[in-house]
């Protein structure tokens, strides 16, 4: 049950990442894109959940079988990747001017 507890308290601080992931994208774009902007960020989050078993799994199947190198750790190394790829690319988008 502790542990549980503790696992849950981890996993509530991602519930932080989407919120913040959707104004961050909507400080780069014009007010009149705003609705465009947040489905095709839904729309990335939703592919992201489907794909990411696919990636992860293996991985982890891989990296965890005897005879390869052991390493359970795998997924969330290329989980860093893509977040890692994904701020670069948020960081070259340039922010929108605020009008006065």
């Amino acid at each position: 049950g502790t542990v549980a507890l503790i696992v849950l308290a981890a996993v509530a601080i991602q519930s932080l990442v989407q919120p913040s992931l959707s104004a961050m994208l909507s400080q780069r774009v014009p007010s009149d894109a705003q609705g465009e902007v947040q489905g095709i960020g839904g729309s990335v989050m939703a592919l992201g959940a489907v794909f990411a078993p696919l990636i992860y799994n293996p991985a982890l199947a891989w990296f965890t079988a005897a005879g390869h190198p052991h390493w359970p750790g795998a997924p969330f190394a290329i989980a860093a990747w893509f977040v890692l790829l994904t701020l670069a690319a948020l960081s070259r988008t340039p922010r929108r001017v605020a009008s006065a």
